[in-house]
């Protein structure tokens, strides 16, 4: 189960918290807060995701995301479709691209300053 997996990830690294859309996502939200691990709420608005999308694509641009060479990941991102509207550029969570829409937000969260991080975890998450 990708539960798991978050769950040995949490064990192995420190994780503030695990970003999550809790709309779509409300039994694994549960599940995760039952073994401890903490979660916030990471909406999948297209204004959101157009900020995630756009910290992908720089890290990548810069050379600052490397690829493993996971064939699965490669496949999704190279499955990857954008849909562009006024708000911007976004990659859409489709059934065969799910990984990339999780990898910006992961790193969107990952690189985001201080300032924002407060913003979005529960108050005395971090120092």
């Amino acid at each position: 189960l990708t539960e798991d997996l978050i769950v040995d990830l949490c064990d192995r690294y420190y994780v503030q918290a695990v970003a999550c859309d809790l709309r779509g996502f409300r039994r694994s939200v549960e599940i995760l807060e039952a073994r401890g691990v903490p979660v916030v709420e990471a909406p999948h608005s297209p204004s959101r995701l157009v900020e995630c999308s756009a910290t992908l694509d720089g890290l990548i641009a810069e050379g600052k995301l490397i690829h493993d060479g996971d064939p699965t990941t490669r496949r999704q991102m190279l499955a990857a479709l954008k849909k562009t509207n006024q708000a911007g550029e976004r990659y859409i969570p489709a059934d065969s691209a799910r990984a990339v829409v999780a990898i910006a937000v992961a790193v969107h969260h990952g690189t985001a300053p201080m300032e924002e991080l407060r913003m979005i975890l529960p108050s005395g998450a971090i120092g």
